[in-house]
């Protein structure tokens, strides 16, 4: 299970160096890193109804390996932030995992591409996306359990952390994907 917030960067700074400020708070980033995400529909469930998703990421960082996931997201629950459950598994493949999806009836949705700086404050992990035709975001994330009391007290923990890095933030945050805001455009 993951509570995230998402936070586009005009809601809160408009002619400021993100990347320098956020380094200049909580230290250097841990990654710079290229993701490619191809997102796909199931032959069984509307996944635009149920609110899932199912996607492959090729992850391409400086000097490493690319690697690649594949991750269901279940339905989001909560309305103050984006909470839903989420299994990923590292996968060999690409070309291949495309191929045993569409075999069982999954079609390509749309491909989502952008470059992701992050930095680790553990258990939080904050994202500075730049993603291809949406812009910039800030995502704050925590994983957590499905326990109730557990639940609520990583959103008060992501919350908080949040407001100390970005004392101007509003409280707005942007609860659909990536892919549901490409697809909405």
């Amino acid at each position: 299970m993951e509570a995230e917030l998402k936070i586009l960067i005009a809601d809160i700074f408009v002619d400021v160096d993100l990347k320098a400020y956020i380094t200049q708070t909580i230290g250097p980033p841990k990654e710079e890193i290229e993701q490619f995400d191809t997102y796909f529909q199931s032959p069984v469930n509307d996944f635009y109804i149920t609110d899932e998703a199912l996607r492959i990421r090729r992850i391409l960082s400086q000097g490493e390996n690319e690697r690649i996931e594949l991750t269901y997201k279940g339905p989001k629950t909560g309305t103050d932030m984006k909470v839903r459950e989420e299994i990923t598994s590292g996968i060999n493949s690409h070309s291949e995992i495309i191929k045993i999806l569409e075999q069982l009836g999954f079609s390509i949705v749309m491909e989502v591409s952008k470059r992701r700086t992050n930095w680790w404050e553990q258990p939080i992990t904050l994202s500075l996306d730049d993603v291809e035709g949406l812009g910039k975001f800030i995502e704050v994330e925590i994983i957590t359990s499905n326990s109730h009391s557990t639940l609520h007290n990583d959103k008060i923990r992501l919350l908080e952390f949040t407001r100390g890095i970005f004392p101007k933030w509003n409280g707005k945050n942007e609860r659909k994907s990536y892919l549901e805001l490409l697809m909405n455009k």
